[in-house]
């Protein structure tokens, strides 16, 4: 799970991000991750976002209901891409509700500057990325975290927490 900081969501934003990442990318409908990624990304989207509560036939065409069919119908082949990736999730609430407490947050914590944010969204990657994988954190951390200074760049990967389950 890896979140990224800015300071507002413009369109560029996961564009520079992303870069040509050529995975699975699970968001909102938001119109900024069409263009984004290399040739091989996969998008999918979140089943939370398309929920829809009751079905009328008369729904008007500017109401919620409407608004709902037609979100769910724009992103029917995205919505539809667990059934192609088993890895899949059907939505992304876990991702969002881990960094909900972020962005309501963002004055009383100081995350709202261009410093802060980014070290809090990679903090926030590690914990969240260790919880997923039922890794204990702060047996993760404490491993982890001694002669970081000294380790060398190149073999970084090792101290993912993917890595280190796998070693553990």
């Amino acid at each position: 799970m890896v979140f990224d900081f800015r300071m507002g969501r413009e369109r560029e934003g996961p564009k520079r991000f992303l870069g040509n990442f050529e995975g699975i990318l699970q968001s909102d409908g938001y119109g900024a991750y069409d263009h984004v990624g290399g040739a091989r990304i996969v998008h999918a989207a979140c089943w939370a976002h398309a929920t829809i509560e009751a079905a009328r036939i008369d729904a008007l065409p500017k109401s919620p209901l409407a608004k709902a069919c037609n979100y769910t119908l724009t992103l029917w082949s995205r919505l539809t891409r667990f059934l192609d990736y088993p890895v899949l999730e059907l939505s992304n609430n876990l991702a969002e509700n881990a960094i909900r407490p972020v962005a309501l947050g963002r004055n009383w914590i100081h995350v709202g500057s261009k410093e802060a944010g980014p070290r809090v969204a990679a903090i926030i990657s590690v914990v969240e990325t260790c919880r997923r994988l039922k890794i204990p954190v702060r047996e993760y951390l404490g491993a982890a975290l001694p002669g970081l200074a000294d380790f060398p760049i190149s073999r970084i990967a090792e101290l993912t927490p993917a890595a280190w389950a796998t070693r553990n």
